[in-house]
């Protein structure tokens, strides 16, 4: 996805990639009342969607565990880079 900060280019780019890695099934538009934030309070009508959304933040958060294993190792334990 390009870097932009034009509002209308970043929703055109973000569309192409959407449609190039989100199966259709789960490209539906939240109804009043949705939440796609995860944890128990979770509400939507459609759960592909949910379980495609959290396992991209899963995937993210796996890399901020990376992220921070590396600086405890330089900061807290003295190892090189």
């Amino acid at each position: 996805m390009n870097d932009t900060s034009d509002p209308v280019d970043f929703r055109s780019s973000t569309r192409v990639w959407l449609k190039d890695h989100c199966p259709p099934s789960m490209r539906t538009r939240m109804v009043s009342g949705e939440d796609i934030a995860s944890g128990s309070k979770r509400r939507s009508t459609n759960p592909e969607a949910y379980l495609w959304l959290e396992a991209k933040s899963i995937s993210i958060a796996g890399g901020s565990n990376e992220i921070q294993l590396n600086i405890i190792a330089k900061r807290v334990l003295g190892l090189p880079d």
